[in-house]
């Protein structure tokens, strides 16, 4: 495809280099309250067990700005040493170009019994980023002869570029949750501000991002009484509170659990100095055996969103591969352990 210089440059400095770029920003899966480990990696340890899952997205629109993740994970509990690990794997692709971006994290969480109910994981995270643009397609304004139509090899063009950039970075959290139905945790990657730029000699970096959950469960049928509902019935609340830069974003969930299947509301909305957008989802799970399969549908609300963000469908998948994972009476409640029941 032919390409004016001003789009080139428009195209690989407005979005290739530096904290304003978009991809010098985190990209956020929509399941966040299935695969809180996400957005913090304490919860790497919730319910300290051996859990390994991934998360695929497929967009609905064909745009230049189509952003597709691929997530996966892995963790275990070593209960007798008292620490979990985890590890992470997000693979992010610009739809209709040669960018990819792929990013590991590893991640130590030490369990802290705080009293009878209440738990404590603190982790740290060491994590390694890189990515690549491919040029070669890329075509400037001084490589087409406008007479013969003839493109050149060579350009003049004084823009220094690299074709694959990487970085290491490192992050903290923490998890607080009791054994019945709070949780809350706070996170914050890229506390070091590695830089990350595809333009040679700049010193712009990643902004740290800084991330609060809360959590809350309710059972609908504590006390087991005749009625619509199973015994196992549940409304979680989990809500997301995220800065970056000077992005704001804040995602809600509501989720109703009944034994092995879920359905569930999400809302998303996203605020900087530029722009505001508003996003609504819909979700659905279910547990088969130990596995635990769901989707996610989002669509953007605003006619503004509506030409930049696309819809989409994300699906997950997930294991649970302790070894003492069966689930007594069908509970399915987000706090259950392998260690204990809720009540």
């Amino acid at each position: 495809m032919i390409v004016k210089k001003r789009h080139i440059l428009f195209l690989l400095i407005s979005l290739l280099s530096g904290t304003k770029a978009l991809f010098s920003q985190d990209e956020f899966i929509q399941n966040m309250d299935q695969i809180p480990s996400y957005i913090n990696p304490s919860f790497h340890a919730f319910n300290e067990g051996t859990m390994v899952g991934v998360v695929n997205e497929f967009s609905g629109k064909s745009s230049l700005n189509a952003v597709e993740n691929r997530y996966a994970f892995f963790n275990n509990f070593f209960t007798n040493n008292n620490f979990g690990i985890g590890m992470d794997i997000l693979s992010t692709k610009l739809r209709n170009s040669a960018y990819q971006n792929t990013k590991v994290n590893l991640s130590y969480i030490y369990r802290v019994q705080l009293n009878r109910f209440w738990i404590f994981y603190p982790a740290v995270t060491a994590g390694y980023t890189t990515a690549s643009f491919d040029y070669n397609n890329i075509i400037f304004e001084d490589q087409i002869d406008i007479h013969t139509g003839e493109i050149s090899n060579f350009t003049i063009d004084p823009v220094i570029l690299s074709d694959r950039v990487s970085s290491i970075d490192f992050g903290v959290s923490f998890l607080v949750h009791n054994r019945k139905n709070t949780l809350f945790g706070v996170s914050a990657k890229h506390i070091n501000r590695p830089k990350f730029s595809f333009v040679k000699n700049d010193d712009d970096k990643i902004n740290m991002l800084i991330s609060s959950q809360l959590g809350y469960q309710i059972h609908l049928n504590k006390y087991n009484r005749r009625g619509l509902l199973p015994r196992y019935s549940y409304l979680y609340f989990y809500n997301v509170a995220t800065k970056q830069g000077d992005k704001i974003r804040f995602d809600f969930y509501q989720q109703l659990i009944i034994n092995e299947f879920s359905i569930g509301l999400n809302q998303h909305i996203n605020t900087a100095q530029i722009y505001d957008t508003g996003e609504l989802g819909v979700s659905t799970s279910l547990h088969i055996e130990n596995m635990l399969l769901g989707l996610n549908y989002k669509m953007p609300l605003s006619p503004k969103a509506k030409k930049f963000i696309p819809n989409v469908i994300e699906i997950f998948l997930t294991f649970d591969l302790s070894s003492n994972r069966g689930r007594r009476n069908r509970n399915y409640s987000r706090f259950y352990s392998h260690h204990y029941r809720v009540f």
